[in-house]
């Protein structure tokens, strides 16, 4: 009975090692697919956040905004862009700068959206309504929200009148 029990012990233990491995990154590669979504204010946090964790400290995380269908101002992307950048480096990760790299890739059919690669890896690709920020920050409602804390997230809210000035 002993064997039996130290056996089934064994093999247990046996069974973990690859899996262990595998998490580790020492074994073969463990590529994930990345995620596509057309989130809300809280998935895409969730994403930045996880692309923040995975990269580390000092890791690099990629971030490409592309316009989608119907979009032609390429303001768009900028305002994606500079969403993702004060969020990670000042909003809430307070990252380094230098370890956050944006760019503007070619328009695609369907959404427009921001592809987030981690270790040279592409990890998630945030889907955003057409003509709309990528939402972040803090995601209460406009009459419990610290505008304060968000106005380097949606500086554009303080022009003059004539375009939109509600949060998207």
């Amino acid at each position: 009975m002993k064997v039996l029990v130290f056996s089934f012990i064994v093999s247990l233990l046996g069974a973990g090692i690859p899996a262990s491995i595998a998490q580790s990154g020492s074994g073969p590669a463990n590529v994930q697919t990345p995620y596509t979504i057309l989130g809300t204010c809280e998935d895409n946090i969730s994403a930045l956040s996880n692309a923040h964790h995975l990269a580390g400290e000092d890791g690099t995380i990629i971030a490409i905004a592309r316009l989608g269908d119907g979009e032609r101002n390429r303001e768009l992307n900028s305002r994606r862009l500079h969403n993702v950048r004060m969020y990670l480096t000042e909003f809430d990760w307070h990252r380094p700068p230098q370890t956050l790299i944006t760019a503007e890739g070619e328009p695609l059919k369907g959404y427009g959206r921001v592809e987030l690669y981690v270790r040279g890896v592409l990890f998630a690709a945030l889907q955003v309504k057409r003509n709309q920020d990528l939402l972040v920050g803090s995601c209460e409602p406009d009459n419990i929200r610290p505008v304060k804390a968000e106005r380097n997230l949606y500086p554009y809210l303080d022009r003059k009148p004539g375009r939109s000035t509600k949060k998207p």
